[in-house]
C-alpha cells in the first residue's frame, strides 16, 4: 500500500511540478538496414531518411540543443519556451561521420559522439558482429562449453543469438577477451575485420571535432561493465579514455557516457569516480525524458531512437 501511495504521488508530482522540458536521445549507428543480418543489430540503427523526417517534423517544435547547452539548460542558466532535443551517439560507428553528420550540417543540429577509444585504436571486440556472421553461416552453434543452439530457421537464428549474447554478457569482465574466443573457439575468428569496416578513424573524429556542431565525450577505452572493476582499474577506464580524446582532438572532453547505462553496471563507485575525473556530465542509456526538477549532472537519462521497420 506504501508503495502504491508512493508511486501515485510521484505521478502527481511529475505532472504538476516536474513536467518533461527535453529528451536527449541515444543513437548508435545511422546506416541504411542490410538483408541477411539479425534485428538485434539492426536495431541499433536507425537509417539516414529516418533520421532526416525525424529532425524535419521537429524543426518547428523543439530546440535542439548541445549537451553543454542541455546542461546550463539544467543548470538554470538557460531559458527556452520549447522543448529540447539532444542527439547523442554511442561507441564511435564509421557511419555517424559518413551518414549522420552531413544531415546535421544540412539541418544545423549539434549532437555529441561518445568514444570507446579501444574500438578506435581496433582493439576492442565488436563480438555482437562477429557472432551474428557465426549464427548467420551455421544451422548450429556449438560453444566451447558444450551448449549447442540450433540456428536452421531465421526465428532460430534470432533466439540463438538473445541466448548466446546472454552468455557473453555474464561472462567476467577481468581477462573478457580471452574468455570470448575461448567460448567462440570451434569457429574462425576474426575481429579485426568489423572494427576496420564499421568504427570511425581517428582522422574522421578530428574532422567532426572541428565543426562547432559536434561535441566528442568519452566512453571509456574498452567499453566495459564499469561496476565490477576495481578502483585502479576503473579509473583507468574512464581518465585514460579522457586523456586519449583529448590528445587526438585537442580539445577538452567533459562529458562521459557509462558503457551499457543500466543500474546493473553503473554504482555509486562508478558515479564518484566519473565526477572527479573531470567531467561535468554523465549519461545513462535508457532511463526517460529529462524533467523540469533534474539537477543531477551525472544521472541524465535517454531515450533510444527506434525506428520502426
Amino acid at each position: 500500500m506504501i508503495k502504491l501511495i508512493r508511486r501515485k504521488f510521484k505521478t502527481l508530482f511529475n505532472l504538476v511540478y516536474n513536467k518533461p522540458i527535453g529528451t536527449i536521445y541515444m543513437l548508435h549507428r545511422v546506416h541504411p538496414f542490410e538483408t541477411n543480418k539479425l534485428s538485434l543489430n539492426e536495431n541499433m540503427k536507425v537509417t539516414p531518411e529516418f533520421l532526416e523526417q525525424f529532425i524535419l517534423e521537429r524543426l518547428d517544435q523543439y530546440e535542439f540543443l548541445s549537451i553543454d547547452q542541455a546542461v546550463a539548460v539544467l543548470e538554470k542558466k538557460i531559458k527556452l519556451t520549447k522543448p529540447f532535443i539532444v542527439f547523442t551517439l554511442d561507441d564511435g560507428y564509421a557511419d555517424n561521420y559518413t551518414y549522420a553528420f552531413p544531415i546535421f550540417q544540412k539541418y544545423n543540429i549539434p549532437f555529441i559522439v561518445y568514444i570507446s577509444t579501444g574500438f578506435i585504436d581496433r582493439f576492442s571486440l565488436l563480438w555482437w558482429y562477429q557472432l551474428e556472421d557465426i549464427i548467420i553461416n551455421n544451422n548450429s552453434v556449438k560453444l566451447s562449453n558444450g551448449m549447442c543452439f540450433s540456428c536452421e530457421s531465421s526465428t532460430e537464428k534470432e533466439s540463438s543469438f538473445l541466448a548466446i549474447r546472454k552468455i557473453i554478457l555474464e561472462l567476467l569482465t577481468i581477462d573478457f577477451d580471452n574468455q570470448l574466443r575461448e567460448l567462440l573457439s570451434h569457429y574462425t575468428l576474426n575481429f579485426g575485420k568489423y572494427s576496420e569496416e564499421l568504427m570511425l578513424s581517428w582522422n574522421q573524429i578530428q574532422q567532426m571535432s572541428k565543426s562547432s556542431l559536434c561535441t566528442i565525450g568519452a566512453h571509456t577505452i574498452t567499453h566495459r561493465r564499469l561496476s565490477e572493476l576495481s578502483k585502479n582499474e576503473l579509473s583507468k577506464e574512464i581518465i585514460e579514455s579522457k586523456i586519449i580524446l583529448e590528445k587526438k582532438i585537442q580539445q577538452k572532453i567533459v562529458h562521459f557516457a557509462y558503457p551499457f547505462g543500466t543500474s546493473f553496471e553503473v554504482n555509486e563507485q562508478v558515479v564518484d569516480a566519473v565526477k572527479l575525473s573531470g567531467f561535468i556530465s554523465a549519461i545513462y542509456a535508457n532511463g526517460g525524458v529529462i524533467r523540469k526538477q533534474d539537477k543531477d549532472l551525472f544521472r541524465l537519462n535517454r531515450t533510444m531512437l527506434v525506428e520502426t521497420k
